[in-house]
C-alpha cells in the first residue's frame, strides 16, 4: 500500500459514521462551546451539522492541550466526531517544526466529513414551513440533504435554547452536505 498513514488517518477521524444522532446534537455542541467563551459565530462554524459535542470537546482540547488559536482550534475540529485531531495536533507541534497552519491542514476532520444523505427528505420541507414557520427559502436551505425531520427539531429547539437568528440556526442545524 502506497499510503498506509492517509488511511490510518482517514479510519481514525471518520469513526462510526453510522453513531445514531440526536436532532438538539449541534445545539448541545453550540452551548458546550459557547461556555468555553467561543464567540456565537465561532461556535456556529465549530458545529454546524455535527452529530454530538464532539467538536466542542475537541475544540477544548485543542486550545487547551495543543495550545493552538481559538481559530486554527475551529477550523481543526469542524465536524470531528472525537478529540482525535486535538491530539494529532499536539503530537506534532511537540514533534516538528511545522507552522499552526499546515499541522491544522493535516490534523483536521473537515477533509472527510461524510454527508448522511444525498436525498432530502420531503417531510422535513413540510415541517420547516408549518412547525418553524420557515420560508420556502431557507426551508431548502435547512432541509437539503435530510434524513428526516432532525433538522427541523434542531431549529425549533434552538429557537428555545437560544439567542441565534434563524440564519445562524439553520447554518448550525443543517445536515453537512457537499455543495457540488
Amino acid at each position: 500500500m502506497k499510503y498506509p498513514l492517509a488511511l490510518a488517518v482517514a479510519v481514525t477521524f471518520v469513526g462510526d459514521l453510522s453513531a445514531a444522532t440526536t436532532s438538539d446534537a449541534p445545539i448541545r455542541c453550540y452551548a458546550a462551546a459557547t461556555d468555553r467563551d467561543l464567540s456565537s459565530t465561532s461556535a456556529v462554524n465549530l458545529c454546524m451539522g455535527s452529530a454530538s459535542t464532539a467538536p466542542a470537546a475537541c475544540y477544548a482540547e485543542a486550545v487547551d492541550n495543543a495550545r493552538i488559536s481559538e481559530a486554527g482550534a475551529v477550523r481543526l475540529c469542524r465536524g470531528t466526531t472525537s478529540q482525535v485531531p486535538a491530539t494529532c495536533v499536539e503530537r506534532l507541534a511537540n514533534t516538528t517544526a511545522f507552522d499552526e497552519r499546515a499541522i491544522v491542514s493535516y490534523c483536521a476532520a473537515t477533509e472527510l466529513l461524510v454527508p448522511r444523505s444525498m436525498v432530502s427528505a420531503p417531510k422535513c420541507l413540510e415541517d420547516a414551513t408549518d412547525r418553524a414557520n420557515l420560508s420556502e427559502t431557507d426551508a431548502l436551505r435547512l432541509c437539503r440533504g435530510s434524513v428526516g425531520t432532525g433538522s427541523v427539531d434542531c431549529f425549533v429547539t434552538g429557537k428555545d435554547q437560544t439567542s441565534l437568528s434563524d440564519t445562524d440556526l439553520i447554518d448550525l442545524c443543517a445536515p453537512l452536505v457537499p455543495s457540488y
